[in-house]
């Protein structure tokens, strides 16, 4: 379903949908959390905000916060940031719980360093992942250097045959909207695996959108369905 996509032609097209649903200002620390947010809630039409997260699976410990769920999120902004954050596989495996406690299948594809560079500067398959990503249930989480955000829209500039990818932003530093060219995206990529496209749907992803499929594209956390462990509230 696109029925919250505005478009004026094929060189601009923006989700107005998730930009409703996307977070904004994020928690400290939690812009995995708070794309994560973004795209389930666009996903299953009601708002998931970080605060129930926090409190149903406990991601505050996930984060360079290491917050368990007896610190309230208005505290966090008082803690200490140390060790290592949200990492691709815990967007994953949070993407997978929310899903499968609502129900749902989750489905997810890790599109980073050179698999990213190689899918996207084939023009025909960029174009097919775009073509994927406008519809409701389909969404990219972007990785970049210490930060996580989520495709809105995208624009090609037929001039010079850029394409931007528009990102809801979490970070008070730079949201709730702004543009990151691919070919940026791209350079990063090049340098590090760790950069590139989270790709999450409740549906199945077609394999046709890629050229090449490796296995970092679909590590354990994607093929078992790997989800974070659930709070014993009992």
């Amino acid at each position: 379903m696109m029925s919250s996509l505005f478009m004026t032609s094929n060189r601009f097209w923006l989700k107005t949908n998730l930009l409703e649903y996307s977070i904004f200002p994020q928690l400290p620390s939690f812009c995995g959390v708070a794309a994560c947010c973004g795209a389930l809630s666009c996903i299953l039409t009601k708002q998931i905000t970080e605060q129930m997260l926090h409190e149903q699976y406990q991601v505050g410990l996930y984060t360079k916060l290491r917050a368990p769920t007896s610190c309230a999120p208005d505290k966090f902004a008082d803690l200490p940031r140390v060790g290592l954050g949200f990492s691709n596989w815990d967007v994953v495996r949070l993407f997978n719980a929310v899903l499968l406690d609502e129900g749902r299948e989750p489905a997810a594809v890790v599109l980073c360093g050179n698999d990213l560079v190689r899918e996207t500067e084939d023009s025909n398959q960029l174009k097919q992942i775009l073509d994927w990503l406008r519809d409701d249930h389909c969404h990219v989480i972007v990785h970049t250097l210490n930060h996580y955000t989520l495709v809105a829209g995208v624009f090609h500039d037929f001039l010079s045959d850029d394409v931007y990818l528009l990102l809801a932003d979490s970070a008070t530093r730079s949201g709730p909207l702004r543009s990151l060219p691919l070919s940026d995206l791209a350079t990063l990529c090049r340098r590090d695996d760790r950069y590139g496209f989270i790709l999450v749907s409740d549906r199945t992803i077609p394999h046709t959108l890629f050229r090449n499929w490796t296995s970092a594209m679909n590590p354990p956390e994607v093929t078992e369905k790997q989800r974070f462990a659930r709070i014993d509230k009992s």
